[in-house]
């Protein structure tokens, strides 16, 4: 029965949480054997469940129009949806491991970025990019909660375009001055 009980245990500990032990023997390896198809039924259904919740905040990630990057306290991407891979013309899953200032090179983001661990205070900042064609894009910084253990949290950054928005603010302006120079010129 011991031996059984050490096979179930390598089998729990490399993730084969379905194998149960049949008790045999005294009472104490018995009730040893049915705590531990207790606890892997726990494990299993534990792990059951965070996996459907990395499920759903990955779906609703990648359904987001505004593009989110997550770094982790040494400024590594962790994270980046499709919409911000679209925003700053970049591919999310190659991003992941790699700098926020050595992959993307927008040092206005890393200046976002040192604002936020410095004053531990969200940061919001306008940003335009220059691609192919100039992009603006308003970013909101949040500095994350450290998780249970204490380990630091990193930063989250929210990228909403609003390229958009920049371009009908200037056809109103340039709308505003033609309309008073056209008003102003008969008078004159």
């Amino acid at each position: 029965p011991i031996r059984e009980i050490q096979d179930a245990a390598r089998n729990f500990s490399s993730g084969e949480l379905a194998f149960r032990l049949r008790p045999s023997g005294p009472a104490e390896l018995r009730t040893l054997a049915e705590d531990l198809n207790r606890m892997a039924t726990e494990l299993r259904d534990r792990i059951g469940a965070i996996s459907t919740q990395r499920n759903q905040l990955e779906t609703i990630l990648s359904s987001m129009v505004e593009g989110v990057v997550v770094l982790d306290e040494e400024r590594r991407i962790v994270s980046m949806n499709k919409a911000a891979g679209q925003l700053l013309q970049v591919s999310p899953a190659s991003g992941i491991g790699k700098l926020l200032l050595q992959y993307l090179r927008i040092a206005q983001l890393d200046e976002i970025t040192d604002a936020v661990i410095a004053s531990n205070e969200p940061v919001e900042r306008t940003v335009t990019i220059y691609r192919d064609v100039a992009i603006h894009l308003q970013v909101h910084a949040t500095k994350m909660v450290p998780d249970a253990s204490g380990v630091a949290g990193g930063v989250l950054l929210v990228l909403n375009d609003i390229s958009r928005i920049k371009q009908l603010e200037e056809l109103r302006k340039d709308f505003v001055a033609n309309v008073s120079h056209e008003l102003r010129t008969p008078i004159t």
